[in-house]
């Protein structure tokens, strides 16, 4: 294991103090060969802390074999397939129908601009809650989850990025395709170097969390917009046993999903139902 510290002399018991001082939340980078989950780990290296740590913990896996996925799917990585990476954001459980959104809009923003546009076959794009598409189909996927500790809640944000077609195995009925980095971006440095391809995406997540934190989720609700894959298309949604449709109308600011059903206005929520176009 190789570790990377780029952390202040205070502690991280809430974003305010930083922002007050004029500095961005920095991380400590713990990079390992082999995890179970990084999600895992950073959840770990948050909640074993004695006193809040002097950086957000980020962990990033070469091969992880006990990743989890939203709805209670498996994410494994085989050396190589994925770019699997996790890190902490302090915050209370409340903001956490709106972190996939801001993660994944920060993802789509950083890939659009690291990765030379000009030689992608496509834009990146979201698909609500957590996916981020290239032609519609499935690059990468966020999972967030509330961890609790003695100097502060937090929330562990998940992040897998399929570099290759080695990155995914038997999908579930209905999943979205998938696509990889690979696939679209083949002469990019960045795709050889998984902790720079992380490293270099961090500046636009973090600035897609601090547009969250600071200006509230209205001001998401509009960056998400231009980017929304499911806005205007017909969907399927399934929940439980059963299945409906609708038509996407975009993000609301509590982190649902609105869908036109008929002449109604409908709100989905993302813990229990999949969505995807028709």
């Amino acid at each position: 294991m190789g570790v990377e510290w780029m952390g202040l002399n205070v502690g991280i018991a809430g974003l305010d103090e930083w922002l007050q001082a004029g500095q961005p939340p920095r991380v400590a980078w713990s990079v390992y060969d082999v995890l179970g989950s990084t999600n895992t780990q950073a959840a770990q290296e948050w909640s074993l802390a004695t006193a809040a740590p002097l950086a957000l913990p980020c962990v990033l896996a070469h091969t992880q074999t006990a990743g989890r996925g939203r709805l209670g799917r498996v994410w494994q990585s085989a050396l190589g397939a994925s770019v699997c990476w996790s890190f902490v954001w302090p915050c209370p459980a409340a903001a956490c129908p709106m972190l996939p959104v801001a993660v994944g809009l920060g993802l789509a923003w950083g890939l659009n601009a690291l990765l030379a546009p000009g030689a992608c076959t496509g834009p990146v794009r979201l698909k609500w809650p957590n996916d981020v598409c290239v032609q519609g189909r499935k690059l990468a996927g966020v999972l967030c989850e509330t961890v609790n500790a003695a100097h502060g809640q937090a929330v562990v944000v998940g992040v897998g990025i399929n570099r290759s077609d080695q990155a995914w195995g038997e999908l579930p009925p209905g999943s979205v395709p998938p696509t990889a980095l690979t696939e679209h971006w083949q002469h990019a440095t960045l795709l050889s170097e998984p902790l720079r391809l992380a490293q270099g995406l961090w500046p636009w997540v973090l600035q897609a969390l601090l547009l969250l934190h600071r200006e509230g989720a209205k001001a998401l609700v509009s960056a998400f917009e231009p980017l929304d894959v499911l806005l205007g298309r017909e969907v399927l949604v399934q929940q439980g046993s059963g299945t409906w449709h609708g038509v996407g109308w975009g993000l609301d600011s509590t982190g649902a999903y609105r869908l036109q059903v008929g002449s109604a206005l409908r709100l989905v929520h993302s813990g229990d139902v999949s969505v995807r176009p028709v």
